[in-house]
């Protein structure tokens, strides 16, 4: 079970890092301009769906581990950073 949930981990974590990869290339991509957010509300969008993902996979992740006692202390880690990513989801 345990190696099971380890290698589905592994490649949530590839698919996550491809997630985050894309998502910073969205945010390089955006234009610099005077105005800002005209035009760019799509990128911003781009952004957050890729982060959703990035997040969704981490879920899944810990999800697998959930019979775990360790279980309780990733879904603490895993609320911390979802309350990170959510607050700059606000912009």
């Amino acid at each position: 079970m345990q190696k099971n949930a380890l290698m589905d981990c592994s490649k949530m974590l590839d698919q996550t890092l491809y997630e985050l990869g894309d998502a910073i290339g969205v945010l390089h991509s955006i234009p610099d301009s005077d105005t800002p957010f005209i035009g760019k509300s799509n990128s911003f969008n781009d952004i957050k769906t890729l982060l959703s993902a990035a997040m969704t996979d981490r879920d899944t992740c810990i999800v697998g581990f959930s019979d775990l006692e360790e279980a309780d202390y990733l879904r603490q880690q895993n609320q911390n950073h979802e309350d990170t990513v959510s607050s700059t989801n606000h912009y």
